[in-house]
């Protein structure tokens, strides 16, 4: 109950909402949203933290009619997907309209882990070491190859995000200039599928 009224404060919602509880754990809730009312996961997490609730949430998008009810719910669907695949590291709400792109290739790991190979290398190895290079360059290229917007967003000094950046560069030979869309669509796909797309040591 207390989570419905708080998603509806935050999203600025209008009406009653409609809940529909899918199993002991889960539930759907639709909510009336404005178009010009953006719908911002950061905020819904942030308020999710702040009430201490022990939940996760998927937001879809916000559209009108009933073609759009049924367009809203498979993208949280989808959203929902992607942060299970994601696992304990995904982030407490997650909103389609941000993860869209991976969220709707959810469904093709096999095309996916291939894509992840052949752009990253050997970065697509599943281990603790390769997984901090592959977050701290996907940060880096998110913040516009900002050293000091990644060092803020990861809570490491600077020269640790300098060291990463370069030590990726050039141990595993990847071209940001060259390359950049192809490595960041990379990077987010390894940030939300994981071991999905992973390769293990030794392949």
């Amino acid at each position: 109950m207390y989570k419905r009224q708080l998603l509806h404060t935050v999203l600025r919602a209008q009406g009653r909402p409609l809940l529909i509880h899918t199993d002991e754990a889960g539930a759907r809730i639709w909510l009336t949203v404005r178009s010009d009312c953006p719908v911002d996961a950061d905020a819904v997490a942030a308020e999710l933290a702040d009430a201490a609730l022990p939940v996760r949430v998927a937001l879809g998008s916000v559209r009108p009619g009933l073609d759009g009810f049924r367009r809203s719910t498979r993208a949280a669907a989808r959203a929902k997907a992607l942060a299970l695949a994601a696992g304990p590291t995904a982030p407490r709400a997650v909103a389609f309209a941000r993860v869209a792109p991976v969220a709707l290739l959810v469904d093709e790991p096999r095309e996916l882990a291939d894509f992840v190979s052949d752009t990253l290398g050997d970065l697509a190895v599943d281990d603790p070491r390769n997984e901090i290079l592959r977050e701290t360059l996907r940060v880096f290229l998110a913040t516009n190859r900002s050293y000091a917007a990644t060092a803020d967003h990861l809570m490491v000094h600077r020269n640790t995000v300098h060291y990463r950046v370069q030590r990726a560069v050039d141990h595993y030979r990847l071209d940001l200039d060259a390359n950049a869309f192809d490595l960041h669509f990379a990077l987010n796909v390894c940030r939300w599928h994981g071991g999905k797309v992973l390769r293990s040591k030794g392949k």
